[in-house]
């Protein structure tokens, strides 16, 4: 593991503690991280108000299967990938971002911004060498490099602006309907995506935007119900400040042993 990975990791267990200052209605709840779980850190966020599309481009980092059990992936850089098509219509439920959900039953590979909000969804490459695919053979069947891991059509979003003066994160999260996962990794039907970032404050999507932050795909429950906002950001941020943590420790354990 190299030291900007760990520095990434070490930036966002302190970063995800923070509460959001401006927190926003939410449409849909998400669990608290549950496995499969995938990380993903070195982050880069668009958004282009021109073409309403909202990207997130980063390396995949690792697979989290079980407590404890967490599997290092290699990946090159926008292995990890979101697009969302978010303009700045107004609604009375979301008064400052329209978002139509993408309901395609498959994941559409060629998309580009000309065929509009069917464009939103995620998509996890890279490879997985120590993950063993056939446990009754002899030796580890990993995954190869640059294989597809898994990737669907996101459904609904929301987001919650953070606060600059007392670095408090901007949250922006997503429900995935799973439509690939062809290494079995057991994310069923429904995912929830969380991107976090320190150094962009969008208030609406009326302008452009570009920052830096981590990502992290888990799997979820069947439900949709509407929460208080606060509440759920409190239990995604400890639960996944205790991942984090837990993670550096074993990353500073294997570091020592090189």
């Amino acid at each position: 593991m190299n030291t900007k990975r760990c520095w990434a990791i070490g930036l966002a267990a302190v970063l995800i503690l923070c509460s959001a200052s401006a927190a926003r209605a939410a449409s849909f709840t998400l669990d608290t991280p549950s496995y499969p779980d995938f990380m993903g850190y070195l982050v880069t966020l668009k958004y282009k108000a021109a073409t309403n599309t909202l990207t997130a481009c980063g390396y995949t980092v690792d697979l989290t299967v079980a407590p404890g059990e967490t599997y290092d992936a290699d990946s090159t850089t926008c292995q990890y990938g979101v697009k969302a098509i978010i303009d700045h219509t107004t609604t009375s439920a979301n008064p400052s971002a329209g978002f139509t959900p993408n309901l395609l039953p498959n994941f559409n590979s060629t998309c580009t911004a000309l065929n509009g909000n069917q464009c939103s969804g995620i998509s996890i490459s890279g490879g997985l060498p120590t993950y063993d695919t056939q446990s009754g053979t002899a030796g580890i069947q990993g995954i190869p490099d640059n294989s597809l891991l898994t990737r669907g059509n996101i459904i609904d979003f929301d987001y919650t602006v953070g606060n600059q003066a007392t670095l408090s994160p901007t949250i922006f999260r997503f429900l995935v309907n799973i439509t690939d996962d062809p290494w079995n990794l057991g994310f069923g039907s429904l995912a929830g995506t969380i991107i976090t970032s320190t150094n962009i404050f969008p208030t609406d999507f009326s302008h452009d935007f570009t920052g830096t932050g981590m990502i992290d795909t888990f799997r979820q429950g069947i439900h949709a119900a509407a929460v208080p906002e606060p509440a759920t950001l409190l239990l995604l941020g400890t639960g996944g400040a205790m991942m984090l943590r837990k993670r550096i420790a074993a990353l500073r354990k294997k570091k020592s042993r090189i």
